[in-house]
């Protein structure tokens, strides 16, 4: 009976103390980035090297929107680190030029009045990265608070945002450049020197406990996730590309845990300055501070309340496991799915009684989670210019305004109406392109399934049409539009919404003596007295033209008398009266195509098709045109 019992005593000795063990976790750990001295000035810091090679002191250049030079450093990316900030003013993060201490660089996030403040430079051209409006905001931070800070910058969509705990704070302009009066800028004004990122600058004194940087604009769902960081050699993101977690009392320069393949170390720097006046200059070292105690997540408990109609729903976390009601760790990132009932769609996400926006939210204190279903929905639409849409629902021969709840499942049917001349170019249907689809001006959705919004654009209609110019005499004429384009004498494809001109181009020792429009009834409207410098300006065309050119030699001659003549088509016999027997006759049809010539008369014009030609008489130094309609 003894040895049972012996070793009973021994297994209760022994388990217990693995089972401690097995509890155990390594406390985290934050570095302290010290308080400005006289002497010294303090950083924690890394270089910019991650997000791509450039050569020191030289950027691209724009080329008006095709970029081109040596600096390959991503204009996408998302700084985040975790602070808690013991000075009361300063510059929480941002990056900055290497060389110099308390400048505003890049972009930097300030603490001011206990309220946070976002600085940038938005890209010009070359060097030139002057600064946006600054972007202040309602976020606080107070002295011994732990604080996710995150800077988004989207260089694609010309934006930088300001993010405290995952929540945003403030959204600043790079499309837009106010330093030295307003302009275009051109995305995020990466500097052309030498730069790090860093944390605490210019005197700003904060615990750091981790800290990230992205090569991309991370979405609000991807920043959420991100806050609980904690990511280890076996589960980085390829985009997480610097990742610095404290986890040595003595370590001086901490090793990038990111997926950036090179070195890349960071760490609390100190150093000195020297100032140049403009500003000063910054000589420093990676230095061993002060370990403390870093951020620990605190537990929350999670309630997940199931409505009663309309369906249900179920929570996830980052890598789309379900979680269940229970403690939840601080700042945790879920997502909701909901998975409504056949004609029901998803209303609402209540978290603490609020609707939030989008799927995802985050753990920040105990939370209540519900959805709402219905089986309503709505068709917005926002009134543009030059045309207009009307919607009925079911074939009901009455419209029903838009925003009006809808039951889901109706047949919504789309009646697009242009303002005469224009057209509709663009229908987009929750942001999908559907103009392939318009048939008659009109569009359907056969089965409305959810919320729906309609855009719609109308465009001044194009038309096509011809211009063709009879040119008489040693000269040319050019019909060109105000790109450069020069359309052939007959182009039939000429666009109605192109600035039209014709460039009159003599030969030498010639000019234009006269020039007319044939009108659709056949006569000649002289337009002379309305060319300038050589030009004439049509504008855009609203049917097609024909125009009659006469170059003749500056000589001082008169042109002969051409109203003896007389021209006309009768049996299929074409007629010219009043001409010297050695006068030639020419046909052209409205393309400006040569069909006939011949110098005797009357001519056998049988053969042509029925229709316009102009005919044109030269007889010695006469020339007349005239249109003539064979029948």
């Amino acid at each position: 009976m003894k040895k049972p019992f012996l070793l009973l005593a021994l297994l209760a000795m022994i388990f217990p103390f693995f089972g401690s063990q097995a509890q155990e976790t390594e406390s985290p750990k934050a570095v302290l980035v010290p308080e400005a001295t006289s002497t010294h000035k303090y950083q924690f810091r890394f270089d910019d090297i991650v997000l791509g090679e450039h050569e020191n002191g030289v950027n691209n250049s724009w080329n008006n929107g095709n970029p081109t030079g040596t600096d390959h450093r991503t204009r996408n990316f998302t700084m985040s680190a975790w602070v808690k900030a013991v000075s009361t003013e300063g510059q929480i993060l941002g990056h900055g030029q290497s060389l110099f201490y308390g400048a505003t660089g890049t972009f930097g996030v300030y603490l001011s009045g206990g309220k946070l403040t976002l600085k940038a430079r938005a890209w010009e051209d070359s060097g030139n990265c002057p600064g946006i409006a600054e972007v202040a905001t309602e976020a606080t931070l107070i002295a011994n608070e732990w604080a996710f800070i995150s800077v988004v910058v989207d260089d694609d969509n010309r934006t930088i945002k300001l993010y405290k705990n995952g929540k945003l704070a403030g959204t600043g302009d790079l499309g837009t450049i106010v330093e030295g009066g307003e302009r275009e800028g051109h995305g995020i004004g990466l500097l052309q020197d030498e730069c790090v990122f860093f944390v605490g600058n210019g005197g700003f004194s904060c615990y750091v406990d981790e800290v990230q940087l992205w090569n991309k604009a991370l979405t609000e769902k991807e920043l959420k996730e991100s806050i609980l960081g904690g990511y280890t050699q076996g589960n980085i993101p390829q985009e997480l590309i610097a990742y610095y977690k404290i986890e040595s009392d003595s370590q001086a320069e901490l090793e990038n845990k990111g997926s950036y393949e090179g070195t890349c170390p960071a760490g609390v720097v100190q150093g000195t300055i020297e100032d140049l006046g403009w500003v000063q200059n910054y000589t420093c070292d990676f230095i061993s501070v002060q370990i403390v105690e870093g951020h620990t997540f605190p537990s929350y408990q999670l309630t997940l309340t199931q409505p009663t109609t309309g369906g249900t729903f179920k929570v996830v976390d980052a890598e789309n496991n379900e979680v269940n009601a229970g403690t939840i760790l601080q700042y945790t990132a879920l997502t909701v799915v909901a998975e409504p009932a056949e004609g029901y769609r998803l209303d609402q996400i209540l978290v603490n009684d609020e609707p939030i926006e989008g799927t995802t939210f985050v753990i920040e204190d105990d939370t209540e989670v519900t959805v709402t279903f219905t089986d309503k929905a709505t068709v917005s639409y926002t009134a543009v210019a030059n045309g207009q849409i009307e919607m009925f629902v079911n074939d009901a021969t009455e419209a029903t305004a838009f925003g009006s709840e809808i039951t889901m499942g109706s047949k919504v049917a789309l009646k697009i109406t242009p303002a005469e001349g224009y057209e509709l170019t663009s229908l987009l249907i929750n942001g999908e392109e559907k103009i392939d689809e318009v048939t008659d001006n009109a569009y359907t959705i056969a089965s409305l399934d959810g919320n729906t919004t309609v855009e719609a654009t109308f465009a001044e209609q194009i038309l096509y049409w011809q211009v063709t110019c009879i040119v008489e005499g040693d000269g040319t004429v050019d019909i060109t539009d105000e790109e450069g384009t020069v359309y052939p004498s007959g182009y039939d494809q000429i666009p109605s919404n192109v600035n039209l001109k014709l460039v009159f181009k003599p030969a030498e020792n010639y000019k234009v003596s006269e020039f007319a429009e044939n009108n659709p009834e056949g006569d000649n409207i002289s337009l002379f007295d309305q060319i300038q410098n050589n030009e004439y300006a049509i504008g855009h065309l609203t049917g097609s033209k024909i125009y009659i050119v006469k170059f003749t030699a500056i000589s001082g001659i008169n042109d002969a008398n051409t109203d003896a003549l007389s021209i006309y088509c009768q049996g299929g016999m074409l007629y010219v009266n009043g001409a010297s027997e050695t006068a030639s006759v020419t046909l052209f049809d409205l393309a400006g195509k040569q069909v006939l010539t011949t110098s005797e008369t009357p001519a056998n014009i049988s053969f042509l098709a029925n229709g316009c030609y102009l005919v044109q008489v030269k007889d010695g130094d006469m020339v007349k045109t005239v249109k003539l309609l064979k029948r």
